[in-house]
């Protein structure tokens, strides 16, 4: 390094410096800086002058138009005005757009849904009006035969096992044995337990109540019911269990969403089956509050006397009590199944957003 203050900068260390001096020869004039801007260029007056880097002004661009709004929007209202953290529309939460997942998948659910609504309100009037055409026009028979015969039999059936006899329903016969017998309430209490020990680990709260209700009645039917009764009601309840089984078969069309009788064709095999079981009873007994002649009174061959001869004959009950009981069974039933469509349509109408309704 050299010992004098004035000497130039030596970065380098080897006796060499740096001239800082500018060289005012090399500096371009400012009619080059000039020629140097591309023809077509607008430069300010300063820049022409100034020895800042010159930079060609941009031409404006027009300004672009929105993009169009392509996004489902809401998945239950489909409004597209906001955001959808919370829908301005129908109100749905940020929660319920995270489980609903992409908006095409749950518009397909929501038209299946749409689609269930429709079947709710409409399926079970047409099946039962199609089932009243079915037996104004002559087709009752057959629907005894195929429909009402075999819940018949099963409604004497029931009726046995529930008062400890022990019963096989067959075609048109059902064998019941004359005298009660402890095994059938103990295997009907075995069977009960198994079904309400499956519904305790599906944690089906209203299935253990049926259950438990079934057993309640199995105790009062077995123990508490006299012998002479309780052939009395095997009796009544050929025609009684009949309907009232029919009933239970066409509410099973109000059945969860998402169970095996829900997702499976069974719920609608119910429905015919039921309805017209139903059916049955009542144009055999309603006609009877005014035309008794149509009431099947005498001896089926290979069976023997008939239901209503034995509730008159053996049991006692007078013609009028019979058609009463009967009717009672029929408003009943009539009564639960109204009130269970009815329900199903006031949930539609009130508990769901009138934008959801797409049916």
């Amino acid at each position: 390094m050299s010992d004098d203050p004035f000497a130039p900068p030596d970065p380098y260390g080897d006796g060499s410096h740096v001239d800082l001096e500018l060289d005012v020869d090399t500096a371009p004039s400012p009619a080059e800086r000039r020629a140097a801007v591309p023809e077509g260029s607008e430069v300010s007056a300063e820049a022409s002058t100034s020895c800042e880097p010159i930079t060609p002004r941009q031409p404006k661009m027009p300004a672009k138009e929105p993009a169009p709004n392509n996004s489902p929007g809401c998945f239950r209202c489909r409004n597209r005005d906001e955001p959808l953290v919370c829908c301005p529309g129908c109100g749905t939460t940020a929660a319920e757009f995270a489980a609903a997942g992409p908006p095409e998948v749950y518009h397909g659910i929501q038209a299946e849904a749409a689609l269930e609504r429709r079947l709710l309100i409409w399926a079970p009037p047409v099946v039962f009006a199609l089932g009243f055409l079915l037996m104004f026009i002559g087709g009752d028979g057959f629907v005894r035969v195929v429909f009402g015969m075999w819940l018949h039999e099963l409604g004497h059936a029931v009726s046995a096992w529930l008062t400890g006899h022990f019963a096989v329903p067959g075609p048109w016969k059902t064998q019941i044995d004359a005298e009660q017998s402890i095994k059938v309430t103990l295997a009907i209490f075995a069977g009960l337990g198994f079904l309400a020990f499956r519904a305790w680990q599906a944690e089906r709260t209203i299935t253990l109540y049926v259950l438990g209700s079934i057993a309640l009645l199995t105790l009062i039917c077995t123990f508490g019911v006299s012998e002479r009764n309780a052939q009395t009601a095997i009796t009544f309840f050929g025609d009684a269990g009949m309907m009232i089984m029919g009933g239970a078969l066409v509410l099973t069309f109000w059945a969860k969403p998402g169970t095996h009788i829900h997702t499976s064709w069974l719920r609608w095999g119910y429905l015919v089956i039921g309805a017209l079981a139903y059916l049955d009873g009542v144009f055999t007994w309603w006609p009877a509050r005014k035309d008794p002649s149509v009431i099947p009174y005498g001896e089926i061959e290979g069976v023997g006397l008939s239901d209503a001869t034995k509730l008159i004959d053996v049991a006692g009950w007078s013609q009028q009590q019979l058609i009463d009981r009967y009717a009672a069974v029929i408003m009943a039933v009539a009564v639960i199944l109204v009130a269970r469509w009815a329900y199903g349509l006031w949930r539609i109408r009130h508990e769901m957003p009138a934008s959801a309704r797409l049916g």
